[in-house]
């Protein structure tokens, strides 16, 4: 039996899996930020926020291995 098939089905679900999650995150940490401030701009500025330190850390990791 070839286990090829059955991992890049697993893959592909791993993949969509965390595409749905990460989407379903971030909609309800907008809602609970704008149920806090009542308001748009803020929600956003404090998703923003929380998320800087790992896009910075994960830019810097390309910046240094290039």
């Amino acid at each position: 039996m070839s286990w090829g098939p059955i991992l890049v089905l697993l893959f592909l679900l791993e993949i969509l899996s965390l595409y749905f999650l990460s989407k379903t995150l971030t909609k309800q940490l907008a809602s609970i930020f704008f149920r806090l401030t009542h308001s748009h701009r803020a929600a956003i500025y404090i998703i923003s926020i929380i998320f800087l330190p790992g896009t910075l850390i994960h830019e810097l990791s390309h910046l240094l291995l290039a």
